[in-house]
Formats: structure tokens, C-alpha cells, sequence
């Protein structure tokens, strides 16, 4: 039953987790699970706070909105309740038994202490949930109706149960973190003055262009990839951008990293056939083998600035 128990409960846990479903809907559906697994038992999840100071509550589905609003913040104190002290001391703390234990006797905690009791709940464990690093995230605790102590078993249980929270908490922190970097990346991509492009490998066609592409070229997006090579520059000029690149792809394959930069100057056609002068500054992006499998660059209209420096080359020539 064990068993079977903890295979529902993780995929219940996985398949939220892969709906993209919020930190508080998959850990509520996962302390659901478990408060039906055990009977007079119930469950609940608590987060640090950013600054470190406070325990909020995040997900307890059994509980009245009474009770979670007297526990929404604890202060972080030694000796003050289960929870709290869990994660001050970064160990599991059990409380056999709150009506007389002295870390729920504090004046402060009374409140909190006599809503727990109101409820008929009198045991209090408490685990807390660690990252990688043994950095404290939040606590898993369960609370029992009648006087207990756990065994052997029941502190596998809860570290178990911690273990699965941490993998929720930090995979959820994950997306929320990968989300922000793609919207900010986004956020530079679509308002820099240079023109920002990704290119696979080895066919070199376009698989994103930045809108910016019209300020350098006079085309949408759209229009400039669906341009053919040889509209864009003359033979000469596209011969020797595909020999660079793979000459620094030769250069990577022969195991030199720094290869995966390239520098390069290009006179490109604009929509109106005027010739620009463009700037590239690319990456090459491997996989795992190491191997290219498309190029991040930016391109900027350099058209201005080698006038000026053969207008100053000039100038040095005939003084």
C-alpha cells in the first residue's frame, strides 16, 4: 500500500507539474493525496520568505481560511511552534504534544496554538525542505489528532514527503526564472537598435530575426527571410560569409572553443537595392557532442563609420 501510495502520488505530482500548473495547485494536489492516505492526519506546506524572516503559508487543502490566516506569516524564531523551529535549526522537530509543550506556550504563539487545538489536532512533525546546496526553502509538516510520536517509518515518511516538495519548489522557481529570461531577452531582442538573429546550422537559413531588421534593411522579418541568398549579396560577398563560418566550425571540431565567435564585415543589399555596410557578431551554438547546431548573431549598419574612416584614410594620404 506504501508502494502504491508514494508510485500515485509522484505521478499526480509530475503530471501538474508538466500542465505548468501553479506552486500552490501542484503542492495543494500533492498534500491532498497524502491527508487521504492518512487518516487523522493533516498536511501542510509553508515557504521562507524572500528576505528570510517569515514563514508564509503556501498550500493547505484541509485546513479553515480561519487557521491559515493566523499561520499566513510566522516569524523564523528558535522555540516558536514546530515549523518555525524546524527551520531555524534546519531539523526535523516533533512535537508529541502542542497543549503542553513549551515551544507552543510562548504568548505570541498562543493564537495560532488554540486554533490548532480548536481543531482537534494535538500532535505537530515538521520537516524541513532543503535544496542541493542544504539551504532551507520551506516545511513539511504533518499534524496528527492525537498525541503521537513517529517511528521509523513515519520520519521516512516526512523526508520523503520534503524530498518531493523540493523537487516541486525548485522546479516550479525554475520556470518562473526561465520565463522572466525569456521575456526579458524577448524585451531586448524586439527594441535593440542592432538587428538580432538566429541562423541553423548547416543549412544557414534564418529561424528568427529580430523586428529591427527593417530599420538595417527596409524588410519586415517576413520579407527577409523569404529573400534568396543571392538577392541579398552578390556571390562574392555570400562565398565568403559561408567560408568563414566554416572555417570556425572546422576550428571547433578540432577542439578550439574560442572558434565559436566570429567576427565578421558584409556589404548586404537593402530593400531599396542601396548597398549597406553591415557589422556581424555571431556564436556558434553546440550540443552536447559539441557540435554546431545553429549561430546567435547581431548585425549593425557600420554604412556611416567606413565612410568616415576612408574619409580619414584619405585625408592622412594626401597631408
Amino acid at each position: 500500500a506504501a508502494h502504491n501510495h508514494s508510485l500515485w502520488l509522484n505521478n499526480q505530482v509530475l503530471e501538474q507539474l508538466g500542465q505548468n500548473a501553479s506552486l500552490p495547485e501542484v503542492l495543494n494536489t500533492m498534500l491532498r493525496i497524502i491527508d487521504d492516505y492518512h487518516a487523522g492526519m493533516l498536511s501542510v506546506v509553508s515557504l521562507v520568505s524572500d528576505n528570510g524572516d517569515e514563514l508564509l503559508s503556501c498550500a493547505a487543502p484541509n485546513f479553515p481560511e480561519t487557521w491559515l490566516g493566523a499561520i499566513a506569516r510566522v516569524p523564523i524564531k528558535d522555540m516558536s511552534g514546530s515549523a518555525a523551529t524546524a527551520v531555524q535549526r534546519g531539523e526535523t522537530v516533533v512535537i508529541e504534544d502542542i497543549a503542553s509543550h513549551p515551544y507552543w506556550a510562548a504568548p505570541e504563539f498562543a493564537a495560532i496554538r488554540d486554533a490548532t487545538l480548536c481543531l482537534g489536532l494535538r500532535a505537530a512533525w515538521s520537516q524541513p525542505i532543503k535544496n542541493s546546496e542544504g539551504k532551507v526553502l520551506g516545511v513539511f509538516n504533518l499534524y496528527q489528532r492525537e498525541p503521537a510520536a513517529p517511528d521509523a517509518e513515519d520520519l521516512a515518511l516526512l523526508a520523503d514527503y520534503a524530498k518531493l516538495a523540493q523537487m516541486v519548489i525548485e522546479r516550479s522557481r525554475m520556470a518562473d526564472a526561465l520565463q522572466e529570461s525569456q521575456a526579458l531577452y524577448r524585451l531586448i531582442a524586439e527594441n535593440s537598435n542592432d538587428a538580432i538573429w538566429v541562423m541553423q546550422y548547416p543549412d544557414l537559413t534564418y529561424s528568427y530575426m529580430s523586428p529591427s531588421i527593417a530599420r538595417l534593411y527596409g524588410w519586415t522579418p517576413e520579407e527577409f527571410s523569404g529573400q534568396p541568398p543571392d538577392e541579398l549579396m552578390s556571390v562574392e560577398e555570400l562565398r565568403r560569409w559561408s567560408d568563414t563560418v566554416e572555417e570556425h566550425v572546422r576550428r571547433v571540431g578540432e577542439g578550439d572553443l574560442t572558434a565559436c565567435f566570429i567576427e565578421h564585415e558584409l556589404e548586404v543589399r537593402n530593400k531599396e537595392g542601396h548597398r549597406v555596410q553591415v557589422e556581424t557578431v555571431a556564436n556558434i551554438m553546440l550540443d552536447s557532442a559539441s557540435r554546431p547546431t545553429h549561430i546567435v548573431g547581431s548585425s549593425r549598419d557600420i554604412t556611416r563609420r567606413k565612410a568616415a574612416e576612408d574619409s580619414i584614410r584619405k585625408m592622412a594620404f594626401f597631408d
